[in-house]
């Protein structure tokens, strides 16, 4: 199992991705079906994290080892709006309007901040300040991240970076490229500590 996730006003709906399929359940875990459509059921898919609407529950996200996936009908069928791998979803704080993913690229080996201020229809990327890999870096492929929001500062984002590379020609970064922090709903970013 790569995620799970309960529905905020029906406990009874719960949507979980194991063994390349997303399952639903709408009795609270007794009886599972995959769920997806037959296309989507038939791409063999992992979810690292789903999102369900706080206020509109029937829309959810999927962030995917195929791309960030949106349903409309509380996961029943789903829709492809990135298409490369995403590693996490949030909403900004009290604004469900604003959507955040870090989504990979493969011509650059980089997965970049991408925001959507749409509920999650279109998404722009922003990566000033963002990770380069600039002079030090060699080899990095930086898979993509962890994000974490708060309602204390909705603008305030920090997203853990993850890939492998080599700084300095003798720190293997294993799995860590940084903590990277937004003050300004993504628009820009700094990385204080540097490489850790």
């Amino acid at each position: 199992v790569s995620a799970v996730r309960c529905h905020p006003t029906d406990l009874n709906v719960v949507l979980f991705s194991g063994n390349n399929e997303v399952y639903k359940s709408v009795d609270g875990g007794v009886t599972w079906d995959i769920t997806g459509g037959s296309s989507f059921e038939a791409l063999n898919i992992n979810v690292w994290e789903f999102l369900f609407h706080p206020l509109q529950p029937n829309i959810v996200f999927a962030a995917t080892n195929l791309g960030l996936y949106r349903s409309t009908d509380t996961g029943d069928t789903w829709t492809e709006i990135l298409p490369n791998e995403c590693m996490t979803v949030s909403f900004k704080p009290n604004d469900y309007s604003v959507v955040y993913t870090v989504h990979f690229e493969p011509s650059v080996g980089i997965a970049k901040f991408y925001k959507s201020t749409d509920t999650g229809l279109n998404f722009t990327m922003y990566d000033n300040g963002w990770f380069a890999e600039n002079t030090g870096f060699t080899g990095v492929e930086l898979l993509g991240g962890h994000m974490a929001v708060t309602e204390a500062d909705p603008n305030r984002i920090y997203v853990a970076l993850a890939g492998y590379g080599t700084y300095n020609t003798n720190v293997e970064l294993n799995g860590w490229i940084g903590l990277y922090v937004s003050y300004d709903g993504g628009e820009s970013w700094v990385n204080n500590h540097g490489v850790i």
